[in-house]
């Protein structure tokens, strides 16, 4: 039975556990497009094997807006919607676009959907340490599109 109080990663592992996708669709754009327009980037980041104390709803509040400052992303509001018997979904209205999360604590598991517009692009590294970090997930999986 597994221990859901503690779970070790080994760090000579770790890159086993994080995968980071990239795909750059703006070259298959056809048509005119504005160089004016911003540059989109939409990660997806899903976390598996979270603590399920770590996906409630005030605990799991915290630690997103603890990832948001990290990434240096402004909140400009958030929205919160709790699920029975279990399982939330934020929405944060970000200066630089959004973020969206929705988490299942009863598998341990949180998708996430970071949409940014901004001139700075933000490392898909650094994304993953911060998410593993404060979640502390078994593994992590980011998707990258720019368009």
């Amino acid at each position: 039975m597994p221990n859901h109080n503690h779970i070790e990663i080994d760090p000579k592992k770790m890159e086993d556990a994080i995968r980071i996708f990239k795909f750059d669709l703006r070259q298959r754009v056809t048509g005119i497009w504005d160089e004016n327009i911003p540059i989109i980037r939409h990660s997806v980041i899903e976390c598996a094997g979270v603590l399920p104390a770590k996906l409630q709803n005030k605990t799991l509040l915290k630690i997103l807006e603890k990832i948001l400052k990290s990434l240096d992303l402004n909140i400009v509001s958030k929205h919160f919607h709790s699920f029975k018997p279990q399982g939330q979904s934020f929405l944060f209205i970000l200066k630089e676009s959004h973020l969206a999360v929705h988490s299942w604590p009863e598998k341990g598991y949180v998708h996430t959907d970071l949409v940014t517009c901004s001139k700075d692009e933000i490392a898909l590294l650094k994304i993953a340490e911060i998410f593993s970090k404060t979640l502390e997930p078994v593994s992590t999986r980011i998707i990258n599109f720019k368009y």
